[in-house]
C-alpha cells in the first residue's frame, strides 16, 4: 500500500499542449464545491444523513466506499438529478440547488459512458456544444482540442462500437470536458475496464485533471484508484463522511474502524491507555500485551478503551527471541503464509490470542516457526475513544 501512495505522481507524459492551453483559456474556470447539511430519503430510507463537504477549486476528490453507502446519490445531487430533501449545494459560492442540471455547467462521465451508438466520436463529443447553440466552427475547434487530450483525434469518423472499451471511456471523458464545465463529475468511470487499462487511464484521467486545473469529483469503492488518483479522499459510509484528508493521512492515520478495515488491511484491537510520559501513552491490549502510541493529537485520557489500529506493514517479523517481550513486541507463532511475487503475507498468532497479518519481503519462515512481531510507537494509531 505504501507503494500506491509513492508512485502515484507517475503520470502519463504530457500530450497535445495547445489544446490545453486553449481549453484552460476558455474554461469559466475551477470552483469551489459545497454541501451543506444535505439529505436525502428513498424509499423511507435515508440515504445521505445531513452530509456537509467542502471542496477546493481545482481539487481532486474521491468520494470512496461500499456499494450502497450514498456517494452516487450524492453525485446525482450535485449534479441536480435529484433534489436533496434538505440542505444546499453551492459552486463557487452560489446557491444551485434549485437550478435544473443544463444550468450548473457541470461535466459529467457515467459508468457505462453512455455514448450515443448512431452517432460519430466528434458528434457524440459535440452534441453538448449543439444543444448551447455554440457556432459550427467553433464546434469543430472545441471537439479536435478534446479528442486530442484524450489522444483519439484520428477517431472522429469512427462510431462507438468500433472503439475498445477504453477508448469508448476516453471519449466519455472528452465530450465531458468538451462544454469546459466549472466541475467534472465521475461515477465510477474504470469500473468496466480490465485491470491494465485501469492503470493506464487512471494517469491519464489525473493528467487531464492537472493540466486543465478542473475542479474534480471521482466516485469509486476502488481503495487503489482513491489513494493514486486523489488530492483528498471522502470515505463515506451510511450516507456520512467518515474522514476527508489526504491519502496519506486517511491511510497512515485512519479515523475509525470503518476507515481502517475499508482502506487497507488493518490490525485491529482493543486496548486501555494506562499511563503516559514524555514518550507518548502506555496501553494493555488483549491478554496484557503491552503497547506504546506516540501522543495522538486529541487529548485522550488515561482509563480511556480505544481501538488500536497496526497496518500490516508496519510489523516486523525476526527468529531471534528476547529474554522478555517489550512494549509493542509479541512472540508468535507462523499460521500461514502466502507468496504475492514481490511480497509476502504472513499470518501469524500471538501468545495473547490476536492475529496478525503482515506484509514483508520474502522470507525464509515456515509454518509453525516461533517469531517475534514488533512495530514502533508510531505506527501504533488510536482510534474511537471508548468510555
Amino acid at each position: 500500500m505504501e507503494n500506491i501512495l509513492r508512485d502515484s505522481s507517475a503520470l502519463a507524459p504530457t500530450t497535445n499542449l495547445a489544446a490545453t492551453t486553449r481549453l484552460s483559456a476558455q474554461s469559466p474556470g475551477s470552483q469551489t464545491l459545497e454541501l451543506e447539511q444535505v439529505a436525502k430519503r428513498l424509499g423511507g430510507v435515508d440515504i445521505i444523513n445531513s452530509l456537509s463537504i467542502k471542496i477546493d477549486a481545482s481539487e481532486f476528490v474521491t468520494f470512496l466506499g461500499p456499494s450502497g453507502c450514498g456517494k452516487t446519490t450524492l453525485l446525482r445531487i450535485i449534479a441536480g438529478f435529484i433534489s436533496p430533501d434538505y440542505g444546499s449545494v453551492k459552486i463557487g459560492g452560489i446557491d444551485v440547488t434549485s437550478k435544473p442540471v443544463n444550468r450548473r455547467n457541470i461535466g459529467m462521465v457515467f459508468q457505462h459512458y453512455g455514448l450515443f451508438p448512431h452517432m460519430t466520436v466528434a458528434q457524440n463529443v459535440a452534441y453538448g456544444l449543439r444543444i448551447r447553440r455554440v457556432a459550427k466552427s467553433e464546434r469543430r475547434t472545441r471537439v479536435h482540442d478534446a479528442l486530442s487530450l484524450v489522444h483519439l483525434e484520428k477517431a472522429g469518423d469512427k462510431h462507438p462500437r468500433q472503439l475498445s472499451g477504453g477508448e469508448q471511456q476516453r471519449v466519455a471523458v472528452a465530450r465531458a470536458l468538451v462544454t469546459e464545465p466549472r466541475v467534472l463529475l465521475m461515477d465510477e468511470p474504470l469500473s468496466n475496464l480490465d485491470a491494465k487499462l485501469r492503470e493506464e487511464m487512471r494517469l491519464e484521467i489525473k493528467r487531464l485533471q492537472r493540466e486543465l486545473g478542473i475542479t474534480t469529483i471521482f466516485v469509486t469503492h476502488d481503495q487503489e484508484e482513491a489513494l493514486t488518483m486523489s488530492d483528498r479522499i471522502a470515505v463515506i459510509s451510511a450516507g456520512q463522511v467518515q474522514q476527508f484528508g489526504s491519502p496519506q493521512e486517511i491511510y497512515g492515520k485512519p479515523a475509525s474502524e470503518f476507515v481502517a478495515r475499508f482502506v487497507g488491511k488493518s490490525n485491529l484491537m482493543r486496548a486501555r491507555i494506562v499511563g503516559r510520559d514524555e514518550n507518548g501513552l502506555i496501553l494493555i491490549g488483549p491478554r496484557g500485551l503491552k503497547l506504546r502510541a506516540a501522543n495522538p493529537q486529541d487529548d485522550v485520557q488515561v482509563g480511556t478503551d480505544v481501538n488500536v489500529s497496526i497496518r500490516p506493514e508496519a510489523v516486523a517479523l525476526r527468529q531471534k527471541l528476547s529474554a522478555t517481550a517489550e512494549a509493542n513486541e509479541a512472540f508468535a507463532t507462523v499460521e500461514d503464509i502466502t507468496f504475492m511475487g514481490a511480497y509476502t503475507w504472513t499470518e501469524v498468532a500471538l501468545e495473547s490470542g490476536v492475529r496478525m497479518s503482515i506484509q514483508s519481503q520474502p522470507h525464509g519462515l515456515s509454518l509453525g516457526d516461533r517469531v517475534s512481531a514488533s512495530w514502533r510507537d508510531q505506527d501504533c494509531v488510536l482510534m474511537g475513544a471508548f468510555r
